[in-house]
């Protein structure tokens, strides 16, 4: 039974896509790897700190 509020019932965001529906997704993530040995062997890393960007596309058909 729906609540008696009178605001209608949550309609989600975004419909799940089905078996007829295209998806395409975009995924970017950022890391940075950073050494924190004081040590001179750690320190001579090159870069120091490493930064990598990665894209990731995806294609749903």
């Amino acid at each position: 039974m729906a609540p008696a509020t009178g605001a209608p019932p949550a309609q989600p965001i975004r419909p799940a896509p089905d078996d007829n529906q295209r998806a395409f997704r975009v995924k970017p993530r950022y890391e940075m790897y950073t050494w924190i040995d004081k040590r001179a062997s750690g320190q001579q890393y090159d870069p120091h700190p490493a930064h990598w960007l990665r894209l990731e596309l995806e294609y749903r058909f």
